[in-house]
């Protein structure tokens, strides 16, 4: 039997000044990664983000990672006006694409939390957008029947849990989603799926 070549998505959300490292050690394997970013936040549970040092975000982007939207204040969408969600979408990927000078294609939902009012209005500035959150069945996940506004990601403790065979000889694409993790977490992840 011969295995599958399986793609993972490394995708990290929030947008932590940690990220730049991460970024940084990842772009030295060859790796690339898509990295969500607030935008109108300069701390986030108590941590700085990326937008206290925009050329750190310019230097992810020139490392070749993807750089994508994650809302301007890390609101959940769903408790918001139409106008609200709209101003929410919009500000931000304009905010990503003046820095960038370039096309910002993916959105996060935060929270994982959408409706299809959200999903409307992120269809209309997005190519695709990212889920997260507890969702997570084995039987389901990353099915490929799955609309391109509802790609589901898996937290990276949850990846841990399944068996290597489950990710190897299946015919699934994983999207792991990182937080606020040090580094030698996602290394150990990476260790992981390279198994």
């Amino acid at each position: 039997m011969v295995a599958l070549k399986v793609y993972v998505a490394l995708t990290f959300d929030d947008g932590y000044l940690s990220h730049y490292h991460i970024a940084k050690s990842l772009f030295e394997e060859g790796i690339k990664g898509t990295f969500f970013i607030t935008t109108r936040l300069k701390h986030f549970e108590g941590e700085p983000l990326l937008t206290l040092h925009l050329k750190l975000i310019r230097a992810i982007n020139d490392m070749d990672h993807e750089i994508g939207s994650h809302n301007c204040t890390h609101i959940i969408l769903t408790s918001l006006s139409h106008r609200q969600v709209e101003q929410e979408i919009s500000d931000s990927r304009c905010y990503l694409e003046e820095i960038l000078s370039k096309k910002v294609r993916g959105f996060a939902y935060p929270h994982g939390f959408y409706n299809k009012d959200v999903i409307s209005k992120v269809a209309r500035y997005y190519e695709y957008a990212r889920l997260a959150g507890k969702r997570f069945e084995a039987k389901t996940w990353n099915s490929c029947i799955k609309p391109r506004y509802l790609i589901e990601g898996i937290g990276y403790k949850e990846l841990l849990k399944l068996p290597t065979k489950y990710i190897s000889y299946r015919h699934i694409k994983p999207v792991i989603v990182f937080h606020n993790g040090p580094l030698y977490i996602v290394k150990a992840v990476i260790r992981y799926l390279r198994c």
